[in-house]
């Protein structure tokens, strides 16, 4: 075999390997985006960083605390500067999977407190990202959880 053939065989074997390469990347369809409609979330992200300012405003520290041993994530949302029962969502996120992702109304007891069981989800990270009203006033509040 002449050196002809062995380049005709490595341009054979290059373009069979860009080939096979094109397919798995269309064939490829487990890619999810954490939001379908990012482009206005982005419009409305003032909005966003001004709930964010009046969480930090009025409240101290993280909103959730998660308890290790009975794999629990509690919320408080009580507060001697803002009163009245909160009214939002709790969103339970996984970034490497959006089909894991859960949306939990916010539902308190009489001391503005509610806990969520933790079992059912996989180990790993999560984002919990919390938006409420209470009292007329806008929060946000979004912090990252890894589960064992």
């Amino acid at each position: 075999m002449n050196w002809g053939y062995k380049i005709l065989i490595v341009i054979i074997l290059f373009v069979s390997f860009i080939v096979t390469l094109v397919v798995i990347a269309i064939r490829q369809d487990d890619i999810h985006l954490v939001s379908k409609n990012y482009y206005e979330k982005e419009i409305l992200y003032q909005q966003e960083i001004d709930k964010q300012r009046n969480y930090e405003q009025y409240f101290q520290g993280e909103i959730a605390q998660y308890r290790q041993e009975s794999r629990e994530l509690s919320f408080s949302f009580a507060n001697d500067q803002v009163q009245g029962m909160p009214e939002g969502t709790i969103h339970l996120f996984r970034p490497s999977d959006a089909r894991l992702d859960k949306r939990i109304a916010i539902a308190t007891d009489a001391e503005g407190k509610q806990v969520l069981p933790m079992q059912d989800l996989a180990s790993g990270q999560w984002k919990v990202k919390v938006d409420w009203v209470q009292n007329n006033v806008a929060f946000s509040r979004e912090q990252t959880l890894i589960l064992p």
